[in-house]
C-alpha cells in the first residue's frame, strides 16, 4: 500500500490501511472468484466451440457440451458474486468512512453533515471525500492545538 500512497500524508495513509483492514478479506475472495471465473468461461467456451466446430458431430457430444455448459455457468455466477462482493466493498467503504467522519471531535458539525452527505450522494468519490475530510481534520487540529499553546 505505502508505494500507491508515498505523496500522501502519514495521517492519511495509517486511515486508508485501517480501511483496508475491513476489505481485505472481500478483496481476497472477489481475486480468487474472478481467477476461477475466467477460468471456468475460457474452458467451457473453447471446448463448447471445439464440440461444436467439430467435423464428425455425433450425440455422444451431448454430455461435454453439458458439462462445459455447466462449467459455462458455474463462471458466470461467480462473475455475478463478484460484481455482488464489489458492492458489498463500496458500501462497506462508505459506511466505515461515515462512522470515521461522525466520531472525530475536530471538525464543526456542519462540515462533518456537508462530508457525510457527499459520500452519501457520491460514493465513487468517497475516497477522495474521505481523504478531504483527513485534510480538514489535521488542520483542525493543528489549530486547535496552536490556539490551546498559545494561550498557556
Amino acid at each position: 500500500m505505502r508505494r500507491k500512497t508515498k505523496h500522501l500524508p502519514d495521517y492519511i495513509v495509517e486511515e486508508f490501511k485501517e480501511l483496508e483492514k475491513n476489505t481485505k478479506p472481500l478483496y481476497r475472495k472477489i481475486r480468487k472468484y474472478s481467477l476461477i471465473s475466467f477460468i471456468a468461461i475460457s474452458l467451457a467456451l473453447f471446448n463448447i466451440l471445439g464440440l461444436i466446430l467439430s467435423v464428425d458431430f455425433n450425440t455422444l457430444y451431448f454430455i461435454p457440451l453439458t458439462f462445459f455448459s455447466v462449467v459455462g455457468a458455474f463462471g458466470m455466477a461467480l462473475q455475478k458474486e463478484v460484481k455482488f462482493l464489489w458492492s458489498e466493498i463500496q458500501k462497506s467503504s462508505v459506511r466505515h468512512i461515515k462512522e470515521r467522519i461522525e466520531k472525530t471531535e475536530f471538525v464543526y458539525e456542519s462540515s462533518r453533515k456537508k462530508y457525510i452527505d457527499s459520500v452519501t450522494n457520491d460514493p465513487l468519490y468517497s475516497m477522495n471525500i474521505f481523504a478531504e475530510f483527513l485534510e480538514e481534520e489535521n488542520r483542525q487540529k493543528v489549530s486547535k492545538f496552536k490556539s490551546h499553546e498559545t494561550i498557556q
